[in-house]
């Protein structure tokens, strides 16, 4: 076996960012300590070291695809109206990343109750915009916030699973008209 890095040097980072190389390529369902010891160049001993178990190494990745799903929904988000970006970008990271979306929202499990769901940092703020943009007390912004999120996720899960040719434009009047009719 080649070594590219010596046994000792193969860092935290480095494993995650090699984990997350694995995901995006074969999916989380194929991820172990020897795949990613071929990919390092070094046997599963320094992997190992790092990581007493899998578990605390897919912890962490988690934390690295939640980074990069964060930073994808945010180059999408518009300042009229977070909603309905914040949905368009959540099918379309079901588009771009696949397997990301598959760990993320599929494989992972990542139970929570609807008061997590609403109480989170990111989604307390999509709320307070929901609530300003269409002149909501926070109830009905919270209402509306849920359905169009686990309306987007229906849509997302049906083009990740390849039951669903769509366009941009076909899903961007979807969203609006689904958000016209929980207004109602």
């Amino acid at each position: 076996m080649l070594f590219i890095k010596g046994e000792n040097e193969v860092t935290k980072e480095m494993i995650v960012e090699t984990a997350l190389k694995s995901v995006e390529e074969k999916g989380i369902e194929h991820l172990n300590a020897r795949i990613l010891a071929k990919y390092l160049h070094c046997s599963t001993q320094p992997i190992f070291r790092v990581y007493d178990k899998m578990e605390d190494l897919k912890y962490d990745l988690k934390l690295k695809m939640d980074q990069i799903y964060t930073e994808f929904i945010s180059c999408y988000i518009g300042e009229m109206n977070t909603i309905e970006t914040m949905s368009m970008a959540y099918i379309k990271f079901a588009q771009l990343k696949p397997r990301l979306f598959e760990a993320l929202f599929i494989t992972m499990k990542n139970c929570r109750s609807m008061n997590e769901v609403l109480n989170s940092s990111w989604n307390i703020e999509t709320i307070k915009q929901i609530a300003n943009h269409y002149h909501l007390n926070d109830l009905q912004a919270q209402n509306l916030y849920l359905n169009i999120r686990f309306y987007s996720m229906g849509i997302a899960f049906l083009i990740y699973s390849e039951n669903l040719k769509i366009t941009d434009e076909e899903i961007e009047s979807l969203i609006k008209q689904a958000t016209l009719q929980f207004l109602k």
